[in-house]
């Protein structure tokens, strides 16, 4: 199967060290991207094939979840698991990353089983989206 390329919004260096350690410790075959900010990772999707995206949304993170919206709103990225990563677990945040069109919703921090089972479901419909092409 073909590697998953991971696109992950992230302007935390440390959330993103953590989370190259964990991709680099699945047995997954995974290469991850970072950017910054909302801008930088619609200029990535213009260009570039991504198997999942990852978006980290602060506590006042309103232009993360539009940025969520604004991606599920294109059909080119209709396929596109997005997971949200988020330090609140609030019932309202949970909702308001679901109502953008987050696929799933993680508390922070991420760890090493549950990254490995995004990526694996990732893989998955990923096989299955290719197979009805």
């Amino acid at each position: 199967m073909p590697q998953l390329r991971i696109l992950m919004v992230e302007d935390c260096a440390a959330d993103i060290y953590q989370l190259k350690g964990l991709v680099a410790a699945t047995d997954l075959r995974a290469s991850l991207d970072c950017v910054p900010d909302g801008p930088s990772a619609l200029a990535r999707l213009e260009g570039e094939t991504f198997s999942l995206i990852m978006v980290a949304v602060p506590l006042a993170g309103a232009s993360r979840l539009a940025l969520v919206s604004t991606i599920r709103s294109d059909p080119r990225h209709a396929n596109i698991p997005v997971v949200v990563l988020a330090s609140s677990g609030s019932d309202d945040a949970v909702l308001a990353a679901l109502d953008a069109g987050a696929d799933q919703y993680i508390e922070k921090p991420l760890d090493e089983t549950t990254l490995q089972k995004v990526l694996s479901s990732t893989r998955a419909f990923a096989y299955t989206v290719s197979r009805r092409a």
